[in-house]
């Protein structure tokens, strides 16, 4: 499965989440607007993406958004994408 894939499915399960909240909140009587973010890595120096914006609306939702986080090294931010498989040394 590529990374695109995964991509799409994610957004895809946060789409289909916000609708369910928006429902369950709707049928208990309540007055509240969920907020989803998802918490993903910001890569500076992605070119042809949106992975360098801090923070971006999710499309087709309207209270989801993407938090991209900066990874940091002794040099300073990480500006390259890392392999998820290889992350754990920048996690705190």
């Amino acid at each position: 499965m590529s990374v695109s894939v995964y991509v799409v499915y994610i957004l895809d399960q946060v789409k289909a989440l916000e609708e369910e909240l928006l429902l369950r909140i709707k049928q208990q009587g309540l007055n509240y607007k969920p907020q989803i973010l998802v918490v993903t890595r910001l890569i500076p120096d992605a070119r042809g993406t949106k992975c360098h914006q801090e923070f971006e609306p999710i499309i087709d939702t309207k209270h989801s958004h993407i938090l991209r986080v900066p990874f940091y090294t002794e040099k300073g931010i990480l500006r390259q994408w890392v392999s998820r498989f290889d992350i754990y040394p920048y996690l705190e």
